[in-house]
């Protein structure tokens, strides 16, 4: 609203019913495809979003993503966005989320355990430390998967083209387990044991 000078109320409008654009979810949350978009000046709040809901639409064609699919790959590839430090790391991450979400694991590893998703459901996302508190890991909102099993009720973020495809294309690998052990380059460890997670 603000860079292109419409009202906000207009755009808050234009998000109200996903159905307008094709979008079968209760919100456009991992549908307003992040890119840089030029429009011009009699450009409405309605012709923004369409924009970007068919972009994502087709970033998720590009990926092979069946229709039937599409939210679920958008709430995976948000994680992804989310949890991913480096583009290498994305089809790791996504590796990760699969074997969590594996029923072969469900008795060893339990929940999905992603901190992006409780600092989402609580309000914490931005809130300037990578560390979750434990308000929001305990916090029992739909999104939070160290309260629920499977994946949150629906996206966390806008995923760009590499999260998308990452979701629809996970590195082969046995990993359960990643954390980031140096802040300031970015550096990600995946494990397979929790033995060897808590090595670092």
């Amino acid at each position: 609203a603000e860079s292109l000078g419409l009202p906000l109320e207009d755009v808050q409008a234009a998000v109200a019913d996903p159905a307008v654009y094709g979008v079968a979810a209760d919100s456009l949350e991992g549908w307003l495809f992040p890119a840089m978009y030029e429009f011009g000046p009699d450009v409405t709040a309605t012709d923004v979003i369409t924009t970007m809901v068919n972009r994502a639409v087709k970033s998720l064609d590009d990926a092979g993503v069946p229709e039937a699919d599409r939210q679920r790959v958008l709430t995976v590839a948000s994680i992804i966005q989310r949890e991913a430090r480096f583009e290498e790391d994305f089809y790791k991450v996504s590796r990760v989320i699969e074997n969590r979400l594996d029923e072969s694991n469900q008795e060893t590893f339990g929940k999905l355990q992603m901190d992006s998703t409780a600092q989402y459901g609580y309000g914490e996302m931005h809130a300037g430390s990578v560390s979750s508190s434990q308000e929001a890991l305990d916090d029992p909102n739909p999104w939070n998967t160290y309260v629920h099993t499977g994946l949150p009720v629906g996206p966390i973020a806008n995923p760009g083209d590499m999260a998308i495809d990452a979701a629809m294309h996970p590195a082969d690998g046995p990993w359960l387990y990643f954390v980031t052990v140096n802040l300031d380059t970015g550096l990600t460890e995946f494990t397979t044991t929790y033995a060897e997670h808590q090595q670092f």
